[in-house]
């Protein structure tokens, strides 16, 4: 990689269908109510030098069967330098997929050609270059997922990143991966109690504890987008006070009431990121909400890692 500094970028032009994306089973970006998207999202903290995984989740509406399929998907990675955050990022691949191409037996058709490519040369074909595309993939998932459909795109680039350490975490079952609710509800249960050690801390004020139990995440975002080490804790510190010491918005709870619809399994594509969620785009539940019903709130999103039996904020 010819920028010593690489701001890596996944651009995201989604129609006609709900979808969740993952970068090395990182949550990118998330989306159930079948909306779409046209969005561009950091990725820097996702990737690692060497090989990385793009996939994107396309869920089908059962209702929908016997109408036209139109779905459309491009996913762009981009680099950009930290040094001229005001130039024109290069392209380096594209994930393209349309249902009618799928029809044809051409579902990535006007997707980059995998290959290898010199980021030096406007990422030309050599035989020396230093990104490595594979060809994009389609699976159909099975049992409770049998509705959705998963693409894939690997890529190898050299990085100034070290592996993180969600890497190396243990590997957690995936929701589709579960017979039933009964089956996933002990791993969900251990998550849920990861949240309410973070949530009691915010509830007794105690920032520095919370800070704490995040510094890995707040580390690996500095090493990420070049900052001071601090920068990402500093700023963490500053939002939690703000939140904790307006009357304005309170803390909402992580323990649901017996009537209220589960939090939502969000486990990435490699089982190493593991989280909960709230609602159909995937919102985190740590929150602060307006005590007035103003439908605005202030969020902390907190993925974990598992290592020993342990729940570590990674991200």
């Amino acid at each position: 990689m010819n920028i010593a500094s690489p701001l890596v970028n996944l651009a995201l032009e989604i129609s006609g269908c709900s979808y969740i994306v993952h970068v090395n089973g990182g949550l990118v970006s998330m989306n159930l109510t079948g909306t779409g998207a046209n969005e561009t999202n950091p990725i820097n903290h996702w990737l690692r030098s060497g090989l990385n995984e793009l996939n994107i989740q396309i869920y089908r509406c059962p209702e929908a069967r016997g109408r036209p399929d139109t779905t459309s998907i491009k996913a762009s990675v981009t680099l950009g330098d930290n040094r001229e955050p005001d130039a024109e990022p290069t392209t380096a691949l594209t994930l393209v997929y349309s249902a009618a191409a799928d029809e044809q037996s051409d579902p990535f058709r006007g997707s980059s050609r995998s290959g290898q490519f010199d980021s030096s040369d406007g990422y030309r074909s050599s035989s020396t270059g230093d990104l490595l595309v594979d060809p994009p993939q389609s699976t159909q998932l099975t049992g409770r997922a049998s509705l959705v459909q998963s693409l894939t795109r690997t890529f190898s680039m050299d990085l100034p990143f070290p592996e993180w350490a969600f890497f190396t975490g243990e590997t957690v079952r995936q929701w589709w991966e579960y017979r039933d609710d009964a089956d996933e509800k002990p791993t969900y249960d251990q998550i849920v109690a990861a949240y309410e050690k973070l949530h009691d801390l915010l509830a007794r004020r105690e920032v520095t504890a919370f800070l704490n139990a995040c510094e890995e995440r707040s580390r690996e975002i500095d090493l990420a987008y070049y900052k001071k080490a601090g920068s990402t804790r500093e700023r963490l510190k500053t939002l939690l006070e703000s939140a904790i010491n307006d009357p304005s918005v309170e803390l909402i709870d992580v323990v649901l009431k017996p009537d209220e619809t589960p939090w939502r399994y969000t486990v990435g594509t490699t089982g190493k990121v593991i989280g909960l969620s709230l609602g159909r785009m995937a919102s985190p539940i740590l929150r602060f909400e307006m005590t007035d019903d103003t439908p605005f709130s202030l969020i902390f999103p907190v993925f974990f890692r598992k290592e020993g039996g342990r729940f570590i904020v990674t991200r």
